[in-house]
């Protein structure tokens, strides 16, 4: 009884949604690893016409913003390497260690390494909160750009 009722619900959202069930999970598989080219492909072409446009316009846009952001954390702090300002974007994201080393896939000891390099370049102490003092100078920055 409980299985029907879920198989229900299954049908009647991805009806609502106007995608199948192997949409759906193309796009699971997508999101959860890195793939080569050509499974991206494969996987892109099992998605409606119209869902795999909006993903690809999604993902452009996304890089686009993200471009844009670095750029500007750029011209606010010169003094980071652009491996540096990934950290500090991550930071600001409230990221964890772990979370930042598994997103850059970087050693746990590479980012400590690079993050006490961004506290020594921006004079930070380390009982500072790093994402604070981040923030605070990420907004004062930001307004005198």
């Amino acid at each position: 009884m409980k299985n029907t009722g879920l198989k229900h619900d299954e049908e009647e959202i991805l009806g609502f949604l106007n995608i199948k069930k192997e949409q759906v999970m193309a796009y699971i598989r997508l999101s959860k690893m890195e793939h080569e080219a050509a499974e991206t492909k494969n996987l892109l072409e099992l998605l409606s016409d119209e869902v795999r446009n909006n993903v690809i316009s999604n993902v452009k846009e996304a890089m686009l913003a993200m471009e844009m952001e670095r750029n500007s954390l750029t011209e606010i702090f010169p003094e980071l390497s652009p491996s540096e300002i990934e950290i500090y974007r991550l930071v600001i994201m409230g990221k964890s260690l772990n979370e930042v080393c598994s997103i850059l896939r970087k050693s746990e000891s590479n980012i400590t390494c690079q993050r006490s390099n961004i506290r020594k370049k921006l004079g930070l102490q380390s009982s500072d909160n790093l994402k604070k003092v981040l923030q605070e100078r990420f907004n004062k920055g930001k307004n005198g750009l």
